[in-house]
């Protein structure tokens, strides 16, 4: 483990961690970029509960854990974030955009029907038989905002400041 100061930032514990780990649950702002983790502590109990995780992982209480084998709601957040973003989605473009992901790319066409009845019949997707847009559900749940909540990660304001 390095610890470096940024200047007027705090202090960034850097790791090297596995690729999936329960330690994300860390106390602090973590980024994780090829099997490194970066905390950003905001204070010195922050610090301390990063190094704490760190110390855990290396003892082996800290658990791998793996993505979820079927992870059908990214590709519907991906669905409707693609028809949002290309003003409507042909029916068939789905497997080009998607289709090659490992999570999605045993999915064959009848599974994926079947989602797509679901969205359909929920409002979450329309389509006029060749596109797929956004349904009026969809625009009703995540239309505020400028459909911040279906497109990003993260909404909350970064907790980064300078000081000095």
């Amino acid at each position: 483990m390095s610890v470096t100061s940024t200047g007027s930032f705090k202090l960034t514990p850097r790791i090297r961690l596995p690729p999936f780990s329960s330690a994300w649950a860390a106390p602090a702002a973590v980024m994780v970029w090829r099997g490194i983790a970066c905390f950003l502590a905001t204070s010195a109990n922050a610090l301390l509960r990063a190094c704490a995780i760190v110390q855990l992982w290396r003892d082996g209480f800290v658990e791998p854990i793996g993505p979820p084998a079927n992870p059908l709601h990214v590709l519907v957040q991906q669905l409707m974030a693609l028809a949002l973003q290309l003003n409507g989605l042909g029916i068939r473009d789905w497997r080009q955009w998607l289709g090659r992901l490992p999570p999605f790319a045993h999915l064959s066409d009848d599974e994926f029907q079947r989602i797509l009845d679901h969205l359909l019949q929920r409002q979450l997707l329309y389509s006029d038989g060749i596109r797929l847009s956004l349904g009026d559900k969809a625009h009703e749940e995540f239309g505020r905002r400028h459909f911040m909540e279906l497109l990003s990660v993260f909404t909350t304001p970064p907790l980064m400041t300078g000081t000095g």
